[in-house]
């Protein structure tokens, strides 16, 4: 069965409706009385947070609420994925609080009655932070002297798993060839037609939140895990995406926001395209050191 696949054309079904224009993404939805987050973002790469002043974005026109992240301490943070048993597993809190740990984290959060109101309050956020030292490569990273992302867990190397198949030794010993190369590969940024997106909003009793995303039922689970409700309370609905590329995978912290208000309103947040380039984990670099052995048969 499978094999028939393989060289075969394949009838695509999901085009007719995009060919028309009748494709629905999250900036399709339009519920009446939706209100606009937007997130102040961190310009360091790695810094602490000397002073943050809220005042004169809250008394902005247009403005509902503004927050940091005191004002979000009720929600659980979003944990790492857990890769071996004890691997340590720093949580990350919705805003940052006391330091930044890449460009594009968010700081702040401001909810107003229109985008236009939303962003030209953002402006009035006053955020002043002290640069600490920062690694941009990898295997810089790993020295004893390189800044650590997390001084608490005293390195920057978040696990170490070894493998073993076969017998490793013997086939390098009787190797013709041993071939060991550094491979890397650079800092890709995907760059989908819509940005990710978050809408949500009660209805029955029940969290809905309408998204762009890869991930439907990863967001539900980490949504209900940090607010605290049953996986039955939260429904996430995914229409068309707008492109992905493996960028819409997982749950942002921006969008546990989104879920974490009142149900009297609902509410939307939707990345601009340069904060795509911005996002934390966005662009990484990857370096594999890989050792061959090779002989002729």
């Amino acid at each position: 069965m499978a094999r028939a696949v393989f060289g075969a054309s394949i009838r695509r079904l999901e085009d007719p409706h995009l060919i028309r224009g009748a494709g629905r993404y999250v900036d399709d939805v339009q519920p009446a009385g939706c209100l606009h987050a937007v997130f102040l973002r961190s310009h360091l790469a790695h810094a602490t947070i000397q002073r943050l002043s809220l005042d004169a974005a809250r008394a902005a026109p247009g403005v509902v609420a503004v927050w940091s992240a005191d004002d979000l301490s009720d929600v659980k943070p979003l944990e790492i994925e857990e890769a071996v048993d004890g691997m340590p597993r720093p949580k990350r809190r919705l805003l940052a609080s006391d330091r930044v740990r890449s460009v594009g984290e968010a700081v702040a959060m401001l909810i107003a009655e229109s985008v236009e109101a939303a962003r030209d309050a953002l402006e009035r956020i006053e955020l002043d932070l002290e640069p600490l030292p920062v690694v941009t490569d990898v295997q810089r990273a790993l020295s004893e002297k390189a800044p650590l992302l997390y001084p608490e867990l005293h390195s920057n190397i978040a696990f170490r798993k070894q493998r073993r198949r076969g017998a490793v030794k013997r086939a390098f010993d009787g190797a013709e060839v041993v071939i060991n190369e550094r491979l890397v590969n650079q800092r890709l940024i995907a760059a989908p037609l819509e940005p990710r997106g978050a809408l949500g909003w009660m209805e029955g009793g029940r969290l809905i939140l309408q998204l762009s995303s890869q991930s439907a039922y990863g967001v539900r689970d980490a949504v209900a895990g940090c607010l605290g409700i049953d996986e039955d309370d939260v429904r996430v609905i995914v229409e068309d995406v707008g492109g992905g590329f493996g960028s819409k995978g997982g749950c942002l912290a921006e969008e546990l926001a989104v879920a974490d208000q009142p149900p009297a309103f609902p509410l939307r947040s939707f990345k601009q395209p340069g904060e795509v380039q911005r996002r934390p984990g966005e662009a990484i670099e990857l370096g594999n050191y890989q050792r061959v052995s090779l002989v002729r048969r």
